[in-house]
């Protein structure tokens, strides 16, 4: 799955470098279906809705978007996915047939 922006479809979530070293910024960038750009997101329950860590097919699926701090200013970032943080649990809400995530 591809983030686009909702006011330019031609932009998506991006992993700066492409590598998996973990602590590489996400950008936005021009669609390119890339592994760079592609995501997985963790299954839907009607009972809770869209929620667990978002997976990037840059690092082979073995690293998680990490909100860290969830403060204002606070880049997400790649780091390596680990069922106990927090800061890489995110629940999705569907609003007008658009997916988007808030931190």
């Amino acid at each position: 799955m591809a983030f686009k922006l909702a006011v330019n479809q031609s932009l998506c979530l991006d992993v700066r470098g492409g590598t998996a070293a973990g602590g590489e910024v996400l950008q936005l960038a021009l669609c390119n279906s890339s592994t760079r750009q592609t995501f997985h997101l963790p299954p839907s329950t009607p009972a809770t809705g869209t929620r667990g860590a978002i997976l990037t097919k840059a690092s082979g699926y073995t690293m998680a978007l990490d909100v860290g701090t969830a403060a204002v200013g606070t880049l997400v970032t790649q780091r390596p996915y680990n069922v106990n943080l927090n800061s890489q649990k995110l629940k999705f809400y569907e609003l007008r047939g658009s997916l988007y995530w808030p931190l």
